[in-house]
């Protein structure tokens, strides 16, 4: 849920009404710059404690700028740090003792600049607004399309208040 007009929003992660964690998404905004969304999620199990976090840089345009990803639990850590190119992205993974760094070519039809990342902060989209866009997986270290889709507003409940989010439809 994007919150018009929210800089940081914080979550309290529940499984079956009990607390098992906390989110956090920070949203970095400059009509210049782009977008930089950073998010933290912390998770507490019988396993242990399961801690991710991503930061992920839009340029005004809907180019991507950077990526990065870690994962860290009590047996393992893995990181995934992404730069982009023109032509493509390098992509450098540490993990289980080691690092390996392999480059990935644009597709060659299509595009890989997500306008959708710039809505309700640079971008205010149309209903109805579509953006059909490649997206790098950093876990299968392959391309895939993706398609958003501005559905409208809605209203919702959160701690209590009625407050108006944006729905958007997604095949992510």
């Amino acid at each position: 849920v994007c919150i018009a007009n929210a800089q940081q929003l914080k979550y309290i992660v529940t499984i079956r009404g009990q607390p098992m964690g906390e989110a956090s998404t920070t949203y970095l905004i400059s009509p210049l710059k782009g977008v930089t969304v950073k998010s933290k999620l912390t998770l507490n199990g019988p396993a242990g404690r399961l801690i991710i976090e991503s930061s992920d840089s839009t340029g005004p345009d809907g180019m991507p700028l950077s990526r990065s990803y870690s994962e860290v639990t009590p047996n393992r850590t893995r990181v995934v740090v992404v730069s982009v190119s023109k032509t493509g992205l390098n992509v450098r993974t540490t993990g289980s003792g080691k690092s390996v760094s392999n480059f990935h070519p644009f597709p060659k039809t299509g595009t890989v600049k997500r306008v959708s990342d710039l809505w309700f902060t640079i971008l205010r989209p149309k209903l109805g607004s579509k953006d059909v866009s490649w997206e790098f997986d950093t876990d299968s270290m392959s391309w895939k399309k993706v398609t958003f889709t501005y559905v409208g507003q809605q209203r919702i409940v959160i701690q209590g208040r009625p407050v108006t989010a944006y729905l958007i439809d997604s095949n992510e």
